[in-house]
Order: C-alpha cells, then structure tokens, then sequence
C-alpha cells in the first residue's frame, strides 16, 4: 500500500507514519508537510532515510504540489492542520487558509487523481461544550473558537465530497492527545516542563474543565481500523476511556515531577514559599469567553463498526494509570517534548489550551 500522509511532521502525523511503517512492513508513505512552527524532522527520525519513506516538504493548499504527489496513492491520510485554540483568537486566517481551503484543495485533487481512500483527521472541538451526556456522531456541530470552526468547516467539506461525488471519504473526531515529541504549548507538556523548572502551572479559571484524553498510540490504532474497515462517508469519534479535571491534571503532575527538597508541591490559591520568596504553583489565567467547559465524546462507531472486525481496541496506557504518569514518561515523554538547549522555543512559555 502507498500512503500519502500530510502533516506527518507534526505530533500526531509523525507517530503515525512511525507507526505505520512499523507495521506494515512493505508499505511507502510520502510524507507531505509544509513544517510551520509545529511541524519538526526530528519527530521522523529512524524512519526519515527508510527507502519506504519520502518527505516532501509543501502545503496542502498548493494544487501542483498535491496533484504532482497523489497519482498512484491507495489512500490519503490527512493531518495537515492548524491546531491551537489560543493562536486562532489572535489571527484566525492561517486556520481558515490551511483547514479550510487547504483541506478542499487536498481532497479535490485526491477525488480528481482516483485515491481510492480518504481520511480526514478532525477533532471533539467541533461539538462544543457538552453539559450533559456524550456527542455522538451525528450530534450537530457547535464549535467555540476560530480554530473549531474552521474544523468543523473542513469537515462538511470533506464529507460534500462524499455526498455530492460519491468519493469515499472518512473523517474521525478525537480527542486530547498526549505523548512524547507533543508541541511544548500543548497542556501536558508546558505544565509538565513548568512544574520541573519550578514555574507557575497556568490553570483556566478554577481548573473543573473536564477533558477526555488518549494516548497518540492509541489514536494511531483506531486511525488504523477506520482507514482499512471504516464505512466510506462516515464519521468516527475516537476517545479514551476515561475524564479528568484539568485541575486534577495537575494535581497528578504536581505529585509526580515537583522538584523534591528544594520545594513541597502544592495546588490551591495560598503561595509557596522558597527560600524566603513566595511563589504560586498554579496561576490563575483568565478563562476566556470561547473555553468549553466539557467536552465528551461517544465512541459507538469506531467500536462496533471497526473494532469488531479483531483488533482488539486494546488500550495503551491512560493519562493517570501508567501513560503520563508511568515509569516510561521520564524517558520517552519529557525527553521527547523538551526543546533542545538552544533552540527558538527553549525560553518560551505559552499559556496552555
């Protein structure tokens, strides 16, 4: 099989390439990326020199590129996106260029060449803030943000490909992902970088926003079951198995990777005190108008329809049993996800989603 996948340069697209490659061992993937602030080489390493891999960089909106790439592909797996809800408030075009007009683009010129296969990665953002229950697949859509919104856009685009031409089409909504190599503005990775140089964690408000998280791995396997069992013009939610509060996020955080002797961990609104200075372990950071309170997703059709067919859906590792907070994180997250002395991002700090 011959994959095409774009934004296999960022956080979930290079695990997937990486996990692709591992497992199907006479597949080639061409990895399309235009590698903007979030999209790294050093995320393909090992498999950036494989004779089954080649990586052009370029945008998905730039039709010669995408038509030059997808003659012969038996399947388009598309990552290619601008993600965080915080740089959409500030200038929503890039959102609206990339996941809107980038995504029609793409998915024209997969239908014109023939791709027999299209997967949409899309996100839960797009149903909003659930105060009760679960968004199933055909809950409608009501996002909160630019950066939501133009999701939600380029799904109905996707799916008009579907409806209109018939072109069979796949779009999944998951939810949180962590892992190693994650963007160091994402929530686990500046809180857990934050908490181990001893700076203030930013917590939205009183920290009761509830989120569903999952392992990228485990992203990976349900993208899996979805591109090779998956219903052409359906729409697959994926999700972990279980919620937490962001401020219980950070209480397990705070347990785990606080500097010890140097200072006691402690969350609440009473400071710290560290050799004499009074320091404040969480920040209270303004809980913007556009935060969704909570966000669940059901996960019915990924389970019965793709799952049925013997994977096994087993679970990798979740956010408080052994993921994150396990013994492999030191080694494979925070090494992961922590910039390199010297580079550009080392001294930045974002506030978090």
């Amino acid at each position: 099989m011959k994959l095409i996948v774009t934004g296999g340069a960022g956080f979930i697209g290079s695990h997937f390439v990486r996990f692709w490659l591992g497992k199907h061992p006479t597949d080639h993937i061409t990895t399309l990326d235009k590698l903007t602030y979030a999209g790294n080489l050093e995320n393909l390493s090992g498999v950036i020199k494989s004779p089954r891999h080649r990586f052009v960089r370029g945008d998905i909106g730039h039709a010669p590129t995408v038509k030059r790439l997808l003659p012969g592909a038996d399947a388009v797996v598309n990552f290619a996106a601008e993600t965080h809800v915080d740089r959409s408030l500030l200038d929503a075009n890039p959102f609206l260029q990339t996941n809107v007009q980038g995504t029609y683009t793409l998915v024209n010129a997969a239908r014109e060449a023939g791709v027999p296969r299209f997967v949409h990665v899309s996100t839960d953002e797009v149903y909003g803030s659930v105060e009760k229950g679960k968004s199933p697949e055909d809950a409608p859509l009501d996002p909160t943000s630019p950066y939501a919104a133009s999701k939600a856009a380029s799904d109905l685009v996707v799916r008009s490909q579907w409806l209109t031409h018939g072109y069979p089409v796949l779009i999944t909504r998951c939810t949180n992902n962590y892992g190693p190599h994650q963007h160091p503005e994402k929530f686990l990775p500046l809180f857990i970088t934050n908490a181990l140089d001893g700076i203030p964690l930013p917590l939205y408000g009183r920290g009761l926003n509830i989120r569903n998280w999952i392992h990228v791995l485990d992203h990976c396997e349900a993208l899996e079951r979805v591109l090779k069992r998956g219903r052409p013009g359906e729409i697959y939610n994926i999700a972990g198995d279980r919620e937490y509060k962001n401020i219980d996020v950070a209480r397990l955080i705070l347990r785990k990777f606080s500097p010890r002797g140097s200072w006691t961990w402690w969350i609440g609104t009473a400071p710290m005190k560290r050799g004499g200075v009074r320091l404040r372990l969480v920040k209270a950071v303004f809980n913007r108008i556009t935060k969704d309170n909570t966000v669940y997703v059901s996960e019915n059709r990924t389970d019965y329809e793709t799952q049925k067919c013997g994977s096994g859906g087993k679970r990798i590792r979740g956010v408080g049993d052994g993921g994150v907070f396990g013994g492999d994180w030191p080694s494979r997250g925070v090494c992961g996800f922590r910039p390199r002395e010297g580079s550009i991002i080392k001294k930045r700090r974002y506030p978090h989603l």
